[in-house]
């Protein structure tokens, strides 16, 4: 479909606007009975530049956010922020192949939720017969096994967090989508920013936003 229709229409749009240069509408002035194509296709470039602006949006929060940053570390490198909380890393996970029993079976520890540890002690002793009395007792081949694994720490990055906590700020919406939130300034604004960048790309027509594709 792509080599039969999609190309060949792509290629005679280009080539098309190109020579005439006139807009999606006023092109067709060629063969009126086609204008509704014209009309189509500004439609959908509406539609399509309603969400695709959000994505500019949030670029230009990162732009922003890296400027105000520029001699400092940035904000999704570390885990000391506001909006960070307790489950962020910053480190890799550790190559646990690598190291011998004691560093591995500390490393797995710091991996998991030392309370919900100290609850599995009972199931552990029932599934490997042992009587240990504290999870630091436990081995490595006890903090791999399904009894402990619900204890396993769901982890984040940094910047994982600055993206849900801290950009769309997530956690002041926990029904999802039947609990939107208030408004985000920050964000509204380099909303404003990208139409306006929008307008001034296409205000002249066709003509203008030819020179600003080249341009980019």
């Amino acid at each position: 479909m792509l080599v039969i229709a999609g190309i060949p229409l792509f290629f005679f749009e280009l080539s098309f606007g190109q020579f005439a240069s006139e807009g999606p509408v006023t092109v067709w002035k060629v063969s009126p009975f086609f204008m509704g194509i014209g009309w189509a296709m500004c439609l959908i470039s509406a539609m399509v530049s309603i969400y695709y602006n959000v994505i500019i949006m949030y670029s230009i929060y990162y732009m922003f956010v890296s400027f105000v940053s520029i001699d400092t570390t940035l904000p999704w490198q570390t885990c000391t922020n506001i909006w960070n909380t307790e489950n962020c890393r910053i480190k890799p996970y550790p190559k646990l192949s690598e190291l011998n029993e004691r560093n591995k079976t500390m490393e797995l520890i710091g991996l998991n939720d030392k309370s919900c540890l100290n609850k599995s002690v009972d199931d552990v002793n029932s599934l490997f017969g042992t009587s240990l009395t504290s999870y630091m007792e436990f081995n490595s081949t006890m903090l791999e096994s399904n009894v402990t694994k619900q204890c396993e720490i769901k982890f984040r990055t940094a910047s994982e967090e600055f993206w849900t906590r801290q950009v769309l700020q997530l956690q002041e919406t926990p029904d999802g989508l039947y609990d939107i939130g208030d408004v985000s300034i920050r964000n509204l604004i380099c909303l404003l920013f990208a139409w306006i960048f929008i307008f001034f790309c296409l205000m002249k027509g066709v003509k203008s936003s030819g020179k600003v594709s080249l341009t980019i």
